[in-house]
């Protein structure tokens, strides 16, 4: 009797690392009823073109026994990857059968598709709206748990004990304040989701990236350890917490969700002016490539009358006029989306609209478009020349613009600086003097209700130091957490 040698099985688990989504681990089984011959790891590159490149075969140990386990790690960084480029990669397995020769079998088809530019902007923006909608919604419920705590300790003032329904409501703040934590975390993961996505897609301005690095130390401050300390203590003594521990503790839990509600607002500002100028600068840059690439179809469409064998064909001129029209064209929508950010803003930057010039553009284009259709290449030649000068121009101003609105925007704020370390140093002698004629003044007399109408003057006086600090802190990046911590204190 001649059993048949059969096909060789293989299969594949795989995994991959929740820190790098471009490092895959694999751990598969293969196995034959003779034996084995060799185990191999394939991939090909199909990059965003089309065009594929040569397959390569790694040899993975020899296979000594008929039934053997085998490991992988496969880092797709090595592979310098561009945008919209796929990798297809397989394991195979042969068998050792010398009447027929070898016989293989593969793992199915697997796919690592890198995303495109445009898919990367996509998620980028949808992180970014994750982002402000976390904050905001962990904002508007820190405001809400301090009037909650307030009034739950107003209520217990008038009790002796604690009773069942306060310990009850205690426990709701707590886990209330953990959802915030979580809200928190949630949109500090989107916004290094972003962070990673741009170190491998695009070269960031370093201004921006030094704002990016100081707004995930925010992040990374927002939830103070003092309230994940409080809230742990309170939670191991919630069974024995007794009135005034519990007054306390909520005192406290109230003064900590006020510095947290302001750092919260701080972020949500700081990072809506980051948006904001993150998003002018990609539109500077993708509209002076656009004038760039109209340009450059400009002198083919002149070539295709003087030298048309060595010039694309006039449907491949309309297909790249049609490309260019598209791309202005969102690049409208943006501009729109933009001005509405800025608007949103709580102080919005002095921005032109720029209607009139997007449109003369627009113009020049659709113009572009019909001549080309028309065959009047020399007419279309000069209205796509026309086209990207304007564009040149408006990307031009446009960063003139900026800059001008950032030189002013930043002489107010050191003008702000000053007379807020002013006004604090004044405040602060005025505490000392009040300290040393409260030492000099007797209870019983006149003068020392004079000094404690004075005490409550120095508190009024310093929340419009608060104020002003808080605005400004919503506007220059550099003022850290510690410095908006210290008015809690003082408060």
């Amino acid at each position: 009797t001649v059993v048949p040698d059969q096909y060789p099985d293989i299969s594949v688990n795989t995994f991959q690392d929740s820190t790098l989504a471009t490092l895959l681990y694999f751990a598969g089984e293969a196995s034959d009823d003779y034996g084995l011959l060799s185990l191999s790891f394939n991939y090909q590159i199909i990059r965003a073109s089309g065009q594929a490149t040569e397959a390569v075969s790694i040899k993975l140990d020899n296979p000594s026994s008929k039934a053997v386990q085998y490991e992988y790690a496969f880092d797709l960084t090595e592979l310098i990857l561009e945008p919209g480029d796929e990798v297809n990669y397989y394991f195979e397995v042969f068998d050792n059968d010398q009447v027929n020769g070898s016989k293989s079998s593969k793992t199915g088809l697997m796919r690592f598709a890198k995303p495109s530019l445009e898919e990367y902007k996509a998620q980028a923006e949808e992180n970014d709206d994750q982002i402000k909608s976390e904050l905001e919604d962990a904002l508007k419920e820190s405001a809400k748990i301090q009037q909650d705590l307030k009034k739950m300790r107003e209520k217990m003032l008038q009790q002796k004990n604690l009773d069942w329904q306060d310990k009850k409501a205690l426990e709701n703040m707590l886990e209330r304040q953990k959802e915030i934590q979580e809200q928190i975390e949630e949109a500090k993961e989107a916004f290094e989701e972003n962070l990673e996505n741009q170190q491998e897609f695009s070269e960031m301005d370093e201004d921006i990236l030094e704002k990016q690095e100081q707004l995930q130390e925010l992040f990374e401050e927002l939830m103070s350890e003092e309230m994940q300390a409080l809230m742990k203590q309170i939670e191991e003594m919630m069974q024995e917490l007794e009135k005034d521990q519990a007054l306390d503790m909520m005192e406290n839990m109230e003064m900590n969700d006020a510095e947290m509600e302001k750092e919260l607002d701080r972020m949500l500002e700081l990072f809506k002016q980051l948006e904001l100028e993150q998003e002018m600068k990609e539109m500077l840059s993708d509209l002076d490539q656009l004038s760039k690439d109209q340009e450059d179809l400009s002198k083919e469409t002149i070539k295709s009358n003087n030298d048309p064998e060595n010039a694309p064909s006039q449907e491949e001129l309309q297909e790249k006029q049609e490309s260019i029209n598209e791309q202005f064209e969102k690049m409208q929508q943006k501009m729109e989306d933009i001005q509405k950010k800025n608007q949103d803003m709580e102080n919005p930057q002095k921005m032109e609209d720029y209607k009139q010039q997007m449109e003369d553009i627009k113009q020049d284009l659709d113009l572009s478009k019909q001549e080309l259709e028309k065959n009047q290449n020399d007419k279309a030649a000069k209205s796509q020349k026309n086209a990207a000068k304007e564009m040149k121009k408006m990307a031009e101003s446009m960063e003139s613009n900026m800059q001008a609105g950032q030189m002013e925007q930043l002489q107010l704020d050191m003008e702000a600086l000053r007379q807020l370390l002013e006004n604090l140093v004044g405040l602060s002698f005025d505490q000392e003097d009040l300290i040393t004629a409260l030492d000099e003044t007797n209870i019983n007399t006149p003068a020392y209700t004079k000094l404690v109408q004075d005490q409550f003057k120095l508190r009024d006086d310093f929340r419009l130091v608060e104020d002003s600090l808080q605005a400004l802190s919503k506007r220059v990046f550099q003022i850290e957490s510690f410095v908006t911590g210290k008015v809690t204190d003082i408060n």
